[in-house]
């Protein structure tokens, strides 16, 4: 037999019967644990941001030996730590062309290698954490590296160089979303260079007349390109100018 004590009779809950006081002790249960979850996944969220990507190399299992050393282990495909690294070769080779032998620039994917699906490996991981910088397209062309490349972001440069560009230039397939396919227009791919090769020289000043050598005589034989592809499509007449291609890399 219940007793109600006279000082908790005005009491809502109390005087409320059994299943509304059943209903109320529920309830609070649940607010009280959806507060504790919140508190929660809040300093996850501080503790990730102050670690700068910690957590994400730590998920990858390497160790501090492996990123405190000067030099890769046997894992890695390269005998010395590139100085930039890039996401795809259609960057890296490039890049390697403008700085020259004053720096080495190393990519993260060779040939044959999707960029849309590619993950990161542990050598991958390393390669990036010895590096000055990371250069990629941005524009969801690298969607399974973005976390990465977004967490190494508040340590080093992590430069998307697709994303510089003046969005009115790209071709916007849906609501701000924009092909990143655009080393195929010799324009708009001499502009990203240009603006990656001004953030190295910045970074390596010991190399900036090199790097800009270098950028000027790219940046002359893209031109070349763009005149030669214009004069190539001018020759075929607008209705028969069709372009059959099992990959939508081609639009610009």
């Amino acid at each position: 037999m219940m007793v109600i004590k006279k000082n908790y009779v005005k009491s809502p809950i109390v005087s409320c019967n059994p299943g509304v006081k059943m209903f109320m002790n529920s309830f609070t249960v649940c607010l009280m644990a959806i507060l504790t979850v919140l508190i929660i996944n809040s300093i996850i969220l501080v503790g990730a941001s102050e670690r700068t990507g910690k957590g994400l190399i730590d998920t990858y299992s390497i160790n501090r030996t492996e990123l405190n050393s000067g030099r890769e282990n046997s894992m890695m495909h390269e005998s010395s730590n590139p100085d930039v690294i890039v996401s795809i070769a259609q960057l890296g080779e490039p890049l390697s062309r403008i700085v020259g032998d004053c720096l080495e620039v190393g990519s993260l994917l060779g040939s044959g290698s999707d960029p849309h699906l590619y993950r990161l490996s542990r050598a991958d991981v390393l390669k990036i954490h010895h590096s000055d910088a990371i250069y990629y397209v941005g524009h969801l062309l690298e969607a399974q590296m973005q976390h990465l490349f977004n967490q190494i972001s508040h340590r080093k440069q992590a430069i998307a160089v697709g994303e510089i560009i003046d969005s009115n230039q790209l071709l916007e397939v849906a609501n701000q979303v924009y092909d990143p396919h655009i080393w195929m227009d010799p324009v708009i791919w001499s502009q990203a260079l240009y603006l990656a090769s001004s953030y190295i020289s910045k970074s390596h000043p010991e190399c900036r007349e090199d790097i800009i050598a270098g950028a000027d005589k790219y940046m002359h034989e893209l031109k070349a390109i763009h005149r030669a592809t214009e004069g190539f499509f001018n020759a075929i007449p607008p209705k028969e100018r069709f372009l059959v291609t099992s990959h939508d890399a081609f639009s610009y």
